[in-house]
């Protein structure tokens, strides 16, 4: 997924397809999976966001960008993801960092996080849908901040509780991945 995330970001999706890594760039890649699930963190879905990224494949799969190999394995990777957070919202961590997952029917946020450690926070948040800008300006960390927590107070928490809420999710989640032809 990371390969074709990368691509996309990148521009290189289309004019050169699926990109390959080095070790370097997979170890990092490796690294950084690692330091999310080491960390806490409060996330925000939405009932559609499976349902994007599957679009966003299919998008590509659509323009012959990529292989009919290629999606069918892409949507396996986050059928895999799928499960890795439901597993994780039900338990309430990803290994050793602590998970609240949220979901909500309508996110009038943008895509975004606001990392704080200590005092220092600093907020990564979309432009135009797909390139990420970041911030270390404490007025735009706390706006970001007011905001997620005004979402939040509208939104269902699926980890360790709302059993029934959470499997219902996951399953729609997952008829999002299939491949309509």
């Amino acid at each position: 997924m990371a390969r074709f995330k990368f691509s996309m970001w990148t521009n290189e999706l289309r004019s050169s397809g699926l990109q390959s890594f080095n070790s370097n760039i997979f170890t990092l890649c490796e690294e950084i999976a690692g330091l999310y699930r080491s960390l806490h963190s409060t996330e925000m879905w939405n009932q559609e966001v499976m349902k994007n990224q599957r679009e966003q494949i299919m998008w590509y799969y659509g323009l012959q960008v990529i292989t009919a190999a290629e999606r069918d394995r892409l949507l396996s990777i986050l059928g895999e993801i799928l499960i890795d957070y439901q597993n994780w919202a039900t338990v309430g961590n990803k290994g050793d960092g602590k998970l609240d997952l949220y979901v909500t029917t309508f996110n009038t946020m943008n895509n975004g996080g606001l990392l704080t450690i200590g005092k220092h926070s600093q907020l990564m948040t979309a432009l135009s849908g797909v390139f990420f800008i970041s911030s270390a300006n404490p007025h735009l960390a706390e706006s970001f901040r007011e905001q997620f927590v005004q979402q939040r107070s509208a939104a269902t928490l699926l980890s360790q509780c709302n059993a029934l809420s959470r499997a219902e999710f996951f399953r729609s989640m997952a008829d999002h991945l299939e491949i309509e032809e």
